[in-house]
């Protein structure tokens, strides 16, 4: 069976990248790079901020050709090349995808491949695929995309590896938690009796991509709130003191019921509206957030 411990290196090896992946989706004009060329295009200036935050992964680190496996959902481009994409599709996000893996496999001298199983919430055949493997030893994968809100659960059943024990700042693996391409509010607040299960960052192209935001009314806010303005929200914002509380307490000062029917329903101003579904009501913006 393959180590999967030693292969958590790569996810490292993933993110070393990030500048690539940027500069492919940075302004300028967007061009298709030809099927054989195996470098991504960069476009020219120094690097700053975070890229400019190399990785610590030795020059000499090489597997040998080793097959490194990914188990991840099938379904739509958002899931399907959650890791990898194999084949160039002319968009910049996927495109640099595809360079990026290039980049790490002949770095490491590995070989990335993914398996994909499609995966539909309240069943468990994708769960129970994953937890055989690991459990039997089959040594099938050697890491996983879970579906967090699903797949989370099992954990208690032993079958994920505490991702500290490769991790330079507390074990023997160049996994280095503290680089800004690891979310680190998930790294703190996962960390639970000192083991750390799972990892988000830009290595997950969901963990973009599902962001969420919020948009206000800038009018509408200035008038009902004359002694806070606009300004006041986004100050709170860059001081870390906006909290959901502060929330509630705005929006709940505000309703106009314009057709004067007593019911909160379409046409009347209401201080909150969360874009979602009718099964969830919205509510996966606040499990992203």
């Amino acid at each position: 069976m393959k180590s999967f411990a030693k292969i958590l290196c790569l996810l490292l090896a993933l993110m070393m990248l990030l500048p690539t992946l940027v500069a492919c989706g940075g302004s300028g004009d967007e061009t298709t790079a030809p099927s054989v060329q195996t470098t991504a295009p960069k476009e020219d200036g120094d690097e700053t901020g975070r890229n400019a935050v190399k990785d610590n992964v030795p020059t000499d680190l090489n597997y040998g050709d080793e097959t490194v496996t990914f188990f991840q959902r099938e379904g739509s481009n958002l899931f399907t090349y959650e890791v990898a994409c194999e084949d160039l599709l002319n968009d910049k996000l996927y495109d640099a995808i595809h360079y990026r893996n290039i980049d790490v496999e002949s770095r490491l001298g590995v070989k990335i491949k993914v398996i994909r199983q499609a995966y539909t919430v309240g069943k468990a055949e994708w769960d129970n695929t994953l937890s055989t493997s690991v459990l039997t030893n089959t040594g099938d994968y050697d890491g996983a995309a879970i579906y967090a809100s699903q797949s989370s659960p099992l954990a208690k059943e032993g079958i994920y590896l505490d991702l500290n024990t490769v991790s330079v700042e507390y074990g023997i693996g160049h996994l280095e938690l503290t680089k800004p391409w690891w979310n680190q509010t998930l790294v703190n607040e996962l960390t639970a009796f000192g083991a750390l299960y799972f990892l988000a960052g830009d290595a997950l192209i969901t963990n973009t991509a599902q962001g969420y935001c919020l948009f206000f009314n800038k009018d509408l806010f200035n008038e009902r709130f004359p002694d806070d303005k606009s300004e006041h929200l986004y100050a709170t914002v860059k001081e870390g003191t906006w909290t959901i509380n502060k929330l509630i307490g705005y929006v709940s000062e505000i309703w106009d019921d314009l057709n004067s029917n007593g019911v909160i329903d379409d046409g009347d101003v209401m201080g909150w509206t969360i874009r979602g579904g009718k099964s969830d009501g919205g509510m996966d913006a606040w499990m992203y957030a």
